[in-house]
């Protein structure tokens, strides 16, 4: 059995306002996001987790995995105007899981990736980013069912 955890915590912000040109005018009517304004797509908290027991099954290895993954929410874009337009980014939560062996070189797996169906939204952007047409949301790839086989030589 063997177990594995990972987390971050990013406080990822702007150490000086961004305006519209390289420098600011001064009357801040050009700032686009003032100093401290958290980085866009960058969530605060990100953890996984993976449990995987592996077993002998005669002269075959078998094995079973889960994987457990979240992010917390997170801004759209950077300009404040912009990100209030787009939406923010919603928090998620995924799983993946597999069975499998490997016998003699060969290997065969079951998998089944994003179990719970959950559509992530992993980008949000406009074809014109300062039109503020239709948002269009980039989201993760929706459950996968497969069989995996494979050959070493």
């Amino acid at each position: 059995m063997s177990l594995t955890a990972a987390a971050s915590y990013t406080d990822a912000k702007t150490r000086n306002d961004l305006c519209a040109t390289q420098t600011c005018s001064g009357t801040g009517l050009d700032v686009l996001a003032p100093k401290g304004t958290r980085l866009p797509i960058t969530p605060r908290f990100k953890a996984s987790g993976t449990a995987r027991y592996s077993v002998p099954v005669g002269t075959a290895k078998a094995y079973i995995q889960g994987l457990v993954a979240h992010q917390s929410s997170a801004a759209a874009d950077i300009r404040l105007e912009q990100a209030a337009s787009f939406g923010r980014l919603k928090a998620y939560t995924t799983a993946n899981a597999s069975i499998g062996a490997e016998l003699s070189g060969y290997t065969l797996e079951l998998f089944v990736q994003n179990l719970w169906d959950e559509r992530a939204q992993l980008s949000r952007f406009q074809q014109c980013g300062t039109c503020s047409q239709r948002t269009y949301i980039v989201s993760s790839t929706p459950r996968t069912i497969g069989l995996r086989a494979g050959a070493k030589f």
